[in-house]
């Protein structure tokens, strides 16, 4: 029963060790990631200055299928910055190893950094039709000539 413990211990404080905060704050400004259903969506961004305060939710995708598999806390000089990455969408498109989005907060500075690379590498227009529907944002639209 002693060793389970000690395994069990051994095992929990790895998994905190290994886990990256995910809010970083600035003065009156915080962001963290918004994780739904265990999978990284976004970011929400909370302002507080004085009596006025706001929220507000950032999505990787305005259909939702866009998901961070990690994001990382970098500590720079004057800065905290959280790095979503690698991004991946289901069922489409295939998105390349490299897409990102990083939100920096800046030491004495109001205003967010967001920087991002969405490398497109296929679309399958047939598998987005039958998840989001016809019409749905992408796609061919005309005719050619």
């Amino acid at each position: 029963m002693r060793t389970l413990l000690i395994i069990l211990g051994v095992i929990l404080a790895s998994v905190a060790l290994a886990q990256q905060p995910t809010r970083i704050t600035s003065g009156p400004v915080s962001v963290e990631a918004i994780t739904t259903a265990g999978a990284i969506t976004g970011f929400r961004l909370d302002v507080a200055q004085g009596e006025q305060k706001g929220s507000f939710a950032v999505s990787f995708g305005s259909v939702g299928n866009i998901v961070a598999q990690k994001v990382a806390l970098r500590k720079e000089k004057g800065a905290q910055v959280l790095r979503f990455a690698p991004l991946v969408a289901e069922p489409t498109p295939k998105l390349g190893p490299d897409s990102f989005v990083e939100v920096g907060l800046f030491d004495n500075d109001p205003y967010p950094e967001v920087t991002f690379a969405l490398k497109l590498v296929e679309f399958d227009q047939a598998a987005w039709e039958k998840a989001f529907g016809a019409g749905s944002g992408f796609g061919v639209r005309g005719s050619a000539s």
